[in-house]
């Protein structure tokens, strides 16, 4: 078995027999690790249809699945938090299908929703705030561009006009 970006493919007597859809993907966050990874165990355990199969805060790791159901193939999520600059957690995330061939996009949809989750509770935390204060201080074009849904924390781009997430107006 060999793994490659995007794609899990899986090989027997040397012929390759199928290719697993994946997503990856991380963000980075100004606010202490810790914290950081209780609210990526708490969204994995709030998300719906989502199973934990282990939360290993020792090695900051979490393991879910979500099941196979008429909007999921069955995907496997792997959350790891490293923490390569003190003081700036990173969340890396990934989901492969278990059963499909090809996803249509809910692999990616997953991880979105996991950050998006990750997000709301850091803002109930408090922990939102302060962190969108420092970017737009460091550089308030940056923040512009990466500002976020009022309602459900998705990513917005500059020129948003309704949220890609929730389909909430979004006003300026």
């Amino acid at each position: 078995m060999f793994q490659e970006q995007g794609s899990q493919r899986f090989r027997i007597l040397d012929r390759e027999v199928m290719e697993i859809p994946k997503y990856e993907s991380s963000n980075t966050y100004a606010v202490p690790a810790g914290v950081v990874f209780n609210a990526a165990a708490q969204a994995v355990q709030y998300l719906p249809g989502w199973r934990v199969k282990e939360i290993n805060p020792v090695g900051w790791y979490i393991t879910a699945a979500v099941a196979f159901g008429f909007w999921s193939y069955g995907e496997n999520i792997i959350v790891q938090l490293t923490e390569p600059t003190p003081g700036q957690p990173v969340v890396n995330a990934s989901s492969s299908s278990v059963f499909a061939i090809f996803d249509f996009g809910k692999n990616r949809r997953n991880i979105d929703k996991l950050f998006v989750e990750i997000q709301n509770l850091l803002a109930q935390s408090g922990y939102s705030t302060a962190t969108r204060q420092q970017a737009e201080a460091a550089a308030p074009e940056f923040a512009a561009a990466q500002s976020s849904c009022p309602n459900c924390g998705a990513r917005l781009g500059p020129d948003a006009k309704f949220c890609t997430g929730c389909g909430q107006q979004i006003t300026r």
